[in-house]
C-alpha cells in the first residue's frame, strides 16, 4: 500500500515535481547539447574530433543577450558529446539556451551518487527461497599472493569463478593495458599500488606504476577543482574509499592478502568525480569520460548509476553510447543494486544503448580470520568474517559478553542496551544478527564502550562478512550461526574467552548461495525493452584495497564490485587478442561466452535474463572461443509489437572446422505485477518459474562452418500467451552447440507477454485513508473534494497552498503538470472528486484554456523517493523553460498528464490525464 508523503514547504519558485529521488536537480545548472553531437567516425583508434567554434558562438550569443553565466565544462569532441555545461545567475535566462540556433536539447545538471556498495552487512539477512543444502560453510586456508611476480597459482575466488586464474596461469597479467576508473578517487599511497615501497609512499603517474595517471575534478568538499592528482584526503568513514576498492579489483598487487587484481601488470588511470561525501554531478562525470578518452585509456570502468527509464535521452548515457560506437573504447558500467525493487527498474547509464552493463553473482568464498574460543571443559576453532584482521593492541585473549543469553533474539541490540550493562571496552561483544541494521547494533554496543563486536548469523543463512561502518573503533565481524550457538550455550555455564594469538587469514565457502545471482543485482529491462544488463561478474563479499587510514582492505558487496572485474577481464581480452574487434564485438564475446546461472541451488531454473544478462562472465572462454555471433542479444519487444523473427550470424574465427547444432535454454519467467492488483509491483524475491515460457525454432537447425565462414540462422520465437494482469517477462538463451569445447555460444533473449502500451501510467490504488490517487490536498494534508477551496496569497513569501499527489505505476516518457482555467472543457481519462472521466476518445486541451505548463519531464518509479510525487503550487511557479511567473487572482485547476509507454505522444489518446477540483487564488 502506498502512503501519502507530508506536504512539502519548498522555495517560493516551486519546482513542480517534488519527491523525486534525492532532489537531484542542481539549481540553475544546465547541459546544452549541440546539433550533430555524437557523430560517428570510422576506424577503431579514436582521434579526437575537436570543434569549439560552436562554443565560441554560443558564448557570444549569451553575451549579446546579456546572460550572466559561468562555464562549467566544454564538451568539444563532436564524436562524443558536443555541448556545454553552464550555470546561470538568473534561471529565467534558460530561454536563451533554448533559442541558440545550434541547440539540440537542454538538460538539467543532476546530482549523482556512487552506486551504493554495502559494507559490513550479510546479504542473506532478508527472507529468501530455502535451499535444500544445510551445510553453510567450510573453511579453507588461502595464501597471500603477489600475482605480478610470475605464474604463481591464483587462488582468489572471484578469479577461480570467472576463469581469470587460468589466464594468469598462462602468464597473462594485462601488461600495457590502461583502464580508466571514473570513481571517488584513490589512495595511491597504498602498498598494493606503490610497487611495495611501504605504507605511505607513492608510485603515481610514472611508467610501471599501477596508478599511471588520472585527474581530479572535485576536491574533498565536492567543490569544482581540477587537479592532475586523484589522491583522496577523506575521513575513514563514508564512501570515499570506493574508488580505491574498485581500482584494486583491477590492478592491485598485494603481498599480505589474497586479492590480486585482474590485470596486476596493467595500469589504472583514476578520475575523481566525487568528494568525500560521495556527491557528484553528471556533467562532472561527462568531463571525466571525455578526459579518459583523450588520455587514450583502453577501457572505461564506471561503478556509478542512478534511476533510469529508457535506453536513450539522457546525456550521460548518450556520451557512453558514443564512446562505445565511435572510439574503440569499451565502457563498462555497474547495473545497480536495487534488485529488491522488482522489474523495470533499470539503472542509468548502464541501461544506455550499446554499453556493457554488469550485474552481480554471489562469491563462492567469504573472507575471514581464525580465532579460538575457550570455555569450561573445552575449546573450539572459529572464524570471524571480516576483510580486516582485528588490531588488538597486544591483548590477544578477550572475555566474551553476550547482550542476550537467550539465543536468536531478533531484536538483540536493536535498542539501547540496559542501564546495568557493564563497561564493554574490555570484552568482545556477541549479538544475534537479527533483523535491524548492523550499524544500529554496533552503535548500541559502542554507547557502552564496546570496541569489538561479533554478530552470529541467522539460522540457515550463508556466511556473511562484516567490516562495519565505524573505523577504527568499534570493529565488527560476523560469526556463523553454529559458532554463535556454541558461545551462547557455553556462556550460560561459565566464562567464555576468545584467543586471537594464532589468527590467520582464511576463506569460508558459501555452500548456500555461492554462484547464484545476488539478490541486490538490479532488474531491467528499460522501458523501451532493452536489456539493461549485458553480463554479470562476481560482486558479493569482494576483498580489495581500501584507503590506508580506513584499514587498507575491506570486503564490499555490489555491482560496483563486479563492474571493475568485468572491466579488467575486458582489458585482459584486449591484451591477449589485440584491438581489432570493436567494443560491441567484445561485448558480444563476453555476453555469449558467459555461463547462464540458476536462481539458486535448490530451484532447477535459470535466473531471468532481465537480471543476469548473458550470465557469469568466463574470461578464459572469451579469450579462447573460436566463434563469434552478431547480434549478441534478441530483444523481442512486447507481444503487441512482437519482433519474433530475427537473424543471427555465426562466424568461425578459428582454425578448425566446427559443427553446430541449435537448442533452446529457457530461463524462468518472472512477473511484473501481483495478480491481485495491476498496480502492485512484485518485489524481492522474484522467484522465476518454468511457466509462461517461449518456444524457439531455428533455421537451419544444424550446420558446419569452415574456418573464416559464416552462417545466417533465423531464430523464430513463439511468445507465451499475454497476461496484462501479471505482465510476464520471459527470457532465455538461443544456444549454438559446437563440437569444439570452446566453440559453443549462448545468445540471450527477452520479451514481455503483454502490452506495454496498456500499462497504466498513474497508480489509482486506494491509499490507507480510503482515498484514490491522484489526490488534491491543502497545506494541512486535507483532501480537497469540492470546487470551493480558496488559496490566499498575501506576499511572495506565502507558503504553497495546494498540492497534487500522484504515483507512477512503471514509467512515462513525459509527465506534464499544467495550470488551466477552472472552466476548461477538457475531459480527463481518470475521474476526480468533481470531474468525471471521458467516455469517448480523449480530446486535447485547447490552447486558450491553458495558463501555463509547470513541469514536463520523463519519470520512472525508480526516480521517486518514497513512492509519491508531490506537485506543490505556490505564489509563483517556474514553467517548463524555467521562467518564473507570479500567480494572479483567479479560478484554476491543475492538470496532470502522463504519456503511455510505446506511444509517440502526438495524440491525446497517447496520454492518461487527471484534472483537479477547481480552486480560487486570491492575492491580497
Amino acid at each position: 500500500m502506498r502512503f501519502l508523503l507530508p506536504f512539502l514547504i519548498l522555495q517560493q519558485a516551486i519546482p513542480a515535481f517534488a519527491g523525486l529521488r534525492g532532489d537531484d536537480i542542481v539549481p540553475n545548472a544546465f547541459i546544452v547539447k549541440f546539433k550533430n553531437s555524437g557523430q560517428s567516425v570510422s576506424g577503431n583508434d579514436h582521434t579526437a574530433s575537436i570543434d569549439d567554434s560552436v562554443h565560441t558562438a554560443f558564448e557570444s550569443f549569451l553575451g549579446q543577450a546579456s546572460v550572466d553565466f559561468k562555464t562549467n565544462f566544454k564538451f568539444t569532441d563532436k564524436s562524443l558529446f558536443h555541448g556545454y555545461s553552464v550555470n546561470l545567475a538568473n534561471a529565467a535566462d534558460v530561454a536563451a539556451l533554448h533559442s541558440f540556433g545550434e541547440t539540440d536539447a537542454v538538460y538539467p545538471v543532476r546530482r549523482i551518487k556512487l552506486t551504493h556498495s554495502k559494507r559490513g552487512v550479510s546479504i542473506n539477512s532478508r527472507k529468501s527461497v530455502k535451499s535444500q543444502n544445510s551445510d553453510s560453510a567450510a573453511p579453507v586456508t588461502v595464501p597471500a599472493t603477489n600475482m605480478s611476480s610470475g605464474p604463481i597459482p591464483d587462488t582468489f575466488s572471484p578469479h577461480l569463478m570467472t576463469g581469470v586464474d587460468k589466464l594468469h596461469a598462462q602468464n597473462y597479467f594485462g601488461k600495457s593495458a590502461i583502464v580508466g576508473v571514473i570513481d571517488s578517487g584513490i589512495d595511491h599511497h597504498h602498498d598494493a599500488f606503490n610497487q611495495h615501497r611501504g605504507y605511505g609512499n607513492t608510485c603515481f603517474g610514472q611508467k610501471g606504476c599501477p596508478i599511471g595517471g588520472g585527474r581530479s575534478f572535485l576536491d574533498d568538499a565536492s567543490n569544482s577543482s581540477i587537479s592532475n592528482d586523484p589522491q583522496i584526503h577523506c575521513p575513514a568513514t563514508g564512501d570515499a574509499g570506493h574508488g580505491t576498492h574498485t581500482a584494486g579489483t583491477i590492478v592491485a598487487s598485494p603481498r599480505d592478502r589474497n586479492c590480486p587484481g585482474v590485470i596486476p601488470d596493467g595500469q589504472v588511470y583514476a578520475y575523481r568525480v566525487f568528494g568525500c561525501d560521495g556527491g557528484g554531478q553528471n556533467d562532472v562525470l561527462m568531463a571525466a569520460m571525455q578526459q579518459a578518452v583523450h588520455d587514450k585509456v583502453d577501457i572505461i570502468s564506471m561503478s556509478i548509476g542512478g534511476p533510469g527509464i529508457f535506453s536513450y535521452g539522457e546525456p550521460l548515457g548518450e556520451l557512453a553510447t558514443s564512446i562505445m560506437r565511435n572510439t574503440g573504447i569499451p565502457v563498462v558500467i555497474s547495473a545497480g543494486n536495487d534488485g529488491n525493487s522488482g522489474l523495470f527498474f533499470p539503472s542509468s547509464p548502464a541501461g544506455a544503448r550499446d554499453v556493457i552493463g554488469v550485474g552481480s553473482i554471489n562469491n563462492n568464498m567469504r573472507s575471514g580470520f581464525t580465532a579460538k574460543i575457550t570455555f569450561n571443559g573445552g575449546s573450539k576453532d572459529i572464524v570471524y568474517m571480516t576483510g580486516n584482521e582485528w588490531a588488538l593492541n597486544g591483548t590477544k585473549t578477550w572475555p566474551v559478553y553476550v547482550t542476550s543469553k537467550i539465543p536468536n533474539v531478533e531484536s538483540d541490540g536493536c535498542d539501547d542496551l540496559p542501564d546495568d550493562t557493564p563497561d564493554l571496552s574490555k570484552y568482545v561483544v556477541v549479538m544475534a544478527r537479527g533483523v535491524c541494521g548492523l550499524d544500529k547494533k554496533t552503535d548500541s554496543a559502542h554507547k557502552k564502550g564496546a570496541k569489538l563486536v561479533l554478530f552470529y548469523n541467522n539460522p540457515g543463512k550463508a556466511p556473511g562478512t562484516s567490516d562495519g561502518s565505524y573505523w577504527p573503533s568499534p570493529r565488527s565481524a560476523m560469526l556463523s550461526w553454529e559458532d554463535g550457538m556454541v558461545i551462547t550455550g557455553q556462556i550460560a555455564k561459565g566464562p567464555v574467552t576468545i584467543d586471537f594469538t594464532a589468527s590467520k587469514a582464511i576463506a569460508v565457502e558459501d555452500t548456500l548461495t555461492g554462484g547464484n545471482p545476488s539478490d541486490f543485482s538490479q532488474y531491467g529491462p528499460t522501458m523501451d525493452l532493452r536489456m539493461a544488463t549485458s553480463v554479470s561478474g562476481v560482486g558479493t563479499q569482494i576483498l580489495s584495497t581500501y584507503p590506508i587510514n580506513a584499514g587498507r582492505y575491506v570486503t564490499l558487496i555490489g555491482t560496483s564490485m563486479s563492474c571493475p572485474q568485468v572491466a579488467g577481464i575486458t582489458a585482459l581480452f584486449q591484451t591477449i587478442k589485440g584491438k581489432s574487434e570493436t567494443p560491441l564485438q567484445i561485448r558480444s564475446v563476453l555476453t555469449t561466452t558467459a555461463t547462464p546461472v540458476a536462481y539458486n541451488r535448490s530451484l532447477n531454473v535459470l535466473d531471468s535474463v532481465a537480471r543476469q544478462g548473458g550470465g557469469l562472465v568466463n574470461a578464459f572462454k572469451a579469450v579462447n572461443t573460436p566463434t563469434r555471433v552478431w547480434p549478441d542479444r534478441i530483444e523481442l519487444n512486447d507481444t503487441a509489437y512482437f519482433n519474433g523473427t530475427q537473424t543471427l550470424t555465426i562466424t568461425n574465427v578459428g582454425k578448425e572446422e566446427q559443427k553446430f547444432t541449435t537448442s533452446h535454454l529457457p530461463a524462468g519467467t518472472v512477473y511484473t505485477f501481483d495478480n491481485s492488483n495491476k498496480f502492485i509491483i512484485n518485489e524481492f524475491p522474484l522467484v522465476p518459474v518454468n511457466e509462461d515460457q517461449a518456444q524457439l525454432t531455428f533455421s537451419p537447425t544444424s550446420f558446419t562452418l569452415a574456418p573464416g565462414k559464416s552462417q545466417a540462422v533465423v531464430v523464430t520465437v513463439k511468445a507465451p500467451a499475454p497476461s496484462q494482469s501479471t505482465l510476464p517477462v520471459f527470457s532465455g538463451y538461443a544456444q549454438f552447440q559446437s563440437n569444439l569445447e570452446m566453440g559453443t555460444l549462448t545468445v540471450p533473449y527477452l520479451g514481455v507477454a503483454g502490452s506495454m502500451h496498456e500499462i497504466h501510467v498513474f497508480n489509482t490504488t486506494l491509499n490507507t485513508d480510503g482515498n484514490r490517487t491522484p489526490l488534491f490536498i491543502d497545506s494541512n494534508n486535507t483532501v480537497i473534494k469540492d470546487d470551493n477551496f480558496t488559496y490566499v496569497i498575501t506576499s511572495d513569501d506565502t507558503p504553497p497552498g495546494v498540492a497534487l499527489n500522484f504515483t507512477i505505476t512503471v514509467g512515462s516518457a513525459r509527465v506534464t503538470l499544467e495550470l488551466v482555467y477552472a472552466n476548461t472543457t477538457f475531459v480527463p481519462t481518470i475521474p476526480s472528486a468533481t470531474v468525471t472521466k471521458t467516455t469517448t476518445a480523449p480530446q486535447p486541451l485547447r490552447k486558450e484554456e491553458r495558463v501555463g505548463i509547470l513541469d514536463d519531464e520523463p519519470i520512472s518509479r525508480g526516480m521517486i523517493d518514497g513512492g509519491v510525487i508531490t506537485a506543490s503550487f505556490g505564489p509563483s511557479w517556474d514553467d517548463d523553460k524555467d521562467q518564473k511567473h507570479n500567480v494572479t487572482s483567479g479560478h484554476y485547476r491543475l492538470l496532470v498528464r502522463g504519456q503511455k509507454l510505446f506511444t509517440l505522444g502526438d495524440k491525446e489518446v497517447d496520454f492518461e490525464s487527471w484534472l483537479s477540483p477547481a480552486f480560487y487564488v486570491k492575492r491580497t
